[in-house]
């Protein structure tokens, strides 16, 4: 029997006051708002888009029954609740709750595209136990895993710059072999919302975040 592969979308509820809040200001809290739900939106889409080939969920950072959730269309996705902890813990656990191979991704990088998706999947089906896309800002945008090592969550700066580095650390240091994708970035700042406003200037790329593009267009 194959195994079932999962693409997990971490995710905030989009919430007045609770999303985005890097960018304000330059931003008001209601257009981060606005801008978010477009990520959102993006990012929905994506998961529908694979649909037919992985098992789709999204890891809301509350109960899924928040009004504020209205609206999306959320078919053919399940939808569960992160757990209490630290961002690794939580990523352990969804990992973990089901089989494996699975790829987490964030709603902080509405243009990342189908393509990175099936080159981290291909990366796994290639005995590489561990594939990740860093962040620019030091982070990371994409995680993959082969099965759960839950090594490569442990003593990592989270929320610092050295997140991609402290995890590609941990994993050779268990031996795990790792394939690093090129780098992506996050819209978390000034500076990232300057680069997807550029990278949404390509209609190759924008067709990958028309909810962004329409978001964004009301900004500027």
């Amino acid at each position: 029997m194959s195994r079932m592969r999962r693409l997990l979308l971490f995710a905030r509820r989009p919430r007045l006051g609770k999303v985005k809040t890097r960018l304000c200001p330059p931003l008001e809290p209601e257009q981060a708002l606005a801008l978010y739900r477009g990520f959102l939106i993006d990012q929905l889409n994506l998961l529908r888009r694979c649909a037919a080939d992985y098992r789709v969920e999204v890891w809301w950072d509350g109960p899924p029954d928040e009004p504020s959730l209205r609206g999306l269309n959320l078919a053919r996705i399940a939808q569960r609740e992160q757990p209490d902890g630290d961002l690794g813990q939580r990523l352990a656990y969804a990992f973990g709750e089901r089989d494996m191979p699975a790829v987490a991704i964030g709603a902080d990088s509405p243009t990342l595209g189908r393509g990175a998706i099936d080159r981290a999947f291909a990366a796994l089906s290639e005995l590489r136990p561990v594939v990740l896309m860093p962040a620019i800002d030091g982070g990371y945008v994409l995680l993959g895993l082969w099965r759960l090592h839950t090594e490569v969550f442990q003593e990592i700066p989270w929320g610092g710059a050295n997140v991609a580095e402290a995890t590609l650390k941990q994993a050779a240091r268990h031996g795990l072999r790792v394939k690093v994708l090129p780098h992506g970035y996050d819209v978390d700042d000034d500076a990232g919302l300057r680069r997807l406003e550029a990278d949404l200037s390509h209609p190759e790329i924008a067709a990958r975040a028309p909810a962004t593009l329409r978001a964004l267009r009301l900004l500027f």
